[in-house]
């Protein structure tokens, strides 16, 4: 969460890079692209507006004008580490790669007379 500033009766998110405090999530990614050269996602941060929506664009800010609230909150953006080919579990007593809980259960049952459950094996 971002620190918050009160300005008149309503709490506005302070802007991260500097003093400055944003009166709405539009106004808030304007800012950065304005001011600091930069966007939401290059400093890490999402906007959830007081209608619920997020932000985590410029594109969505803007497309996002017919909102009349003020009110929103800053988040911290969790990093996701995205693989160049994507990795399926091995098989626990074999050398094959199932690709779905469905292929690794028959896999299980047929080759290996066992179920996922018998080896508390959770997939998700």
């Amino acid at each position: 969460q971002a620190s918050v500033r009160k300005s008149g009766e309503k709490n506005t998110p302070q802007c991260a890079l500097c003093e400055v405090c944003p009166r709405s999530a539009l106004n808030y990614a304007s800012h950065l692209r304005a001011v600091h050269k930069s966007t939401l996602s290059a400093i890490g941060i999402y906007l959830i507006c007081g209608c619920g929506v997020e932000v985590r664009t410029d594109n969505r800010s803007t497309k996002h004008l017919q909102c009349k609230s003020h009110q929103f909150t800053v988040h911290k953006l969790i990093k996701t580490i995205t693989l160049p080919t994507p990795l399926t579990p091995k098989c626990i007593f074999c050398i094959i790669h199932p690709t779905t809980t469905s292929t690794y259960s028959v896999h299980l049952k047929s080759i290996h007379k066992s179920t996922l459950r018998a080896n508390e094996i959770y997939l998700l």
